[in-house]
């Protein structure tokens, strides 16, 4: 109230003097207290300061400025509501709590989604109800900052082509090859539209470059293994996937800011797309791996026509390719002496001593410095000479 008489004057002019004495400090408790003091229910700092700061905000002259300045720095730092007024919207301080049209303008997007958001309990935030059926709506500023953080984390496909630098038809190989496995996300943070993590993307282009060798011959760039490169569609998915896998590296000083700019060995390449265009078949390293045989047995036995396969080259060198169906008629026609003595419990050296002696020859051996290795015994000779039967019973 305005002091009507000197006693009033005194009073008045007692409280306003500590408020000036102690600046800024008992200015800023007063402006908390009236905030305490006020309508709890009020959305803005306006309604809750009431006619106290309708009154202080009248004087304009710029003498009052920094009545203004702490004003603001106090409701930007006390007051959680979405509507600071005039003094505090000038204000520099950093607030906790920010309206939902401002974290909007922060986020990019509609503020009719955060409050969406806040009231199906998507993201945490304040609500307030007034009048009829309005509401103001209040969040975080560090959520705020969250969302555009994961909003600028994720993208669409396009985002995702032009960080990979691929285009539409290739970007679809890579997603058939396994690429989008890590890529793509289900479950996405609140507030994020596309499903692409390019952050997971970049991790992707360094972990794949950060393997690059030396390559001496020619290099083919990934950008051109497509289906105009070569038609055999599983031969291209092969070579990406062992882009993707790490066996298939990039050549040292081809490596970018994005994948179209990888460099890989056209031999390996062409290795890959001739061993996928072949069709299933075995290694002799498989073969040894599963039957137990020695490698050079194998290859000995290829080599005189004895266990049928095909042969391609690679770097260089020749390589064998046996079938599963070859290997199973191989099986059924011979069995290595070794294997036989080793079920027999027997030594090798006894076991074709002994078959020399039931006229069973050896075959398949060759001649390894100064041992022979690989023989064979043909089952249908054994079985005409009395077989293991005969053999045991000796």
């Amino acid at each position: 109230m305005t002091p009507t008489t000197v006693k009033e004057a005194q009073i008045f002019l007692a409280e306003a003097t500590n408020l000036l004495t102690e600046w800024p400090s008992a200015f800023q408790e007063e402006v908390s207290n009236r905030l305490r003091r006020g309508d709890q229910s009020a959305s803005t700092a306006p309604e809750r300061l009431g006619r106290w700061y309708q009154r202080l905000m009248r004087f304009t002259d710029p003498a009052f400025g920094d009545f203004r300045s702490v004003l603001g720095e106090t409701v930007n730092g006390s007051f959680a509501g979405p509507y600071l007024g005039a003094a505090a919207a000038d204000s520099d301080g950093c607030r906790e709590w920010i309206s939902a049209a401002e974290a909007a303008r922060i986020i990019g997007i509609r503020p009719d989604r955060i409050v969406h958001a806040v009231a199906s309990k998507q993201i945490y935030g304040k609500l307030f109800n007034r009048g009829f059926g309005h509401r103001h709506v209040v969040i975080r500023k560090a959520t705020a900052d969250t969302i555009r953080a994961h909003r600028n984390r994720f993208g669409d496909k396009k985002a995702l082509r032009d960080l990979w630098g691929v285009s539409r038809n290739q970007f679809d190989l890579l997603r058939e090859a396994g690429f989008m496995a890590s890529i793509e996300v289900t479950e996405l943070p609140a507030l994020v539209d596309a499903n692409h993590d390019l952050e997971a993307a970049r991790k992707m282009i360094d972990r794949i470059a950060a393997d690059a060798k030396p390559v001496q011959g020619k290099t083919v760039a990934l950008k051109a293994i497509n289906l105009r490169f070569t038609t055999d569609r599983k031969g291209v998915l092969a070579v990406l996937r062992a882009i993707h896998d790490g066996t298939l590296r990039p050549a040292v000083g081809s490596v970018g800011e994005n994948l179209t700019a990888l460099e890989f060995d056209q031999a390996e390449v062409e290795f890959i797309l001739k061993e996928t265009l072949r069709g299933p078949g075995l290694t002799v390293q498989e073969v040894g791996r599963m039957t137990g045989w020695k490698g050079q047995c194998i290859a000995h036995w290829c080599d005189v026509g004895l266990l049928n396969h095909e042969t391609f080259e690679h770097a260089g060198r020749v390589g064998r390719l046996i079938r599963m169906e070859d290997l199973v008629r191989f099986q059924g026609e011979y069995v290595p002496s070794a294997t036989l003595a080793k079920r027999m419990q027997t030594s090798s050296r006894g076991l074709m001593t002994r078959l020399g002696e039931m006229g069973v020859d050896l075959i398949g051996a060759f001649q390894d410095g100064s041992a022979w290795r690989g023989h064979l015994v043909r089952l249908a000779d054994l079985a005409a000479a009395g077989g293991a039967g005969r053999l045991t019973n000796d």
